[in-house]
């Protein structure tokens, strides 16, 4: 399996989403963030981070040629 980082990019956030709101997900996380299942939160937190210069945002890849 290939993997890389790449910088985060708009179309990163939906899928981040579709992750955090997989029904299993609690079941595997040890603890879940306040905003889970709550888009609004989940849209506030990922715009505060992303306006923070000092923040440097990553997306892992798997599975990239």
């Amino acid at each position: 399996m290939a993997i890389a980082l790449r910088g985060l990019q708009d179309s990163d956030l939906p899928v981040f989403w579709e992750q955090l709101t997989d029904p299993e997900l609690p079941q595997m996380a040890a603890a879940t963030r306040k905003y889970h299942y709550d888009r609004g939160h989940f849209d506030r937190h990922w715009a505060k981070v992303r306006s923070d210069p000092s923040v440097v945002l990553q997306t892992v890849l798997a599975d990239v040629p």
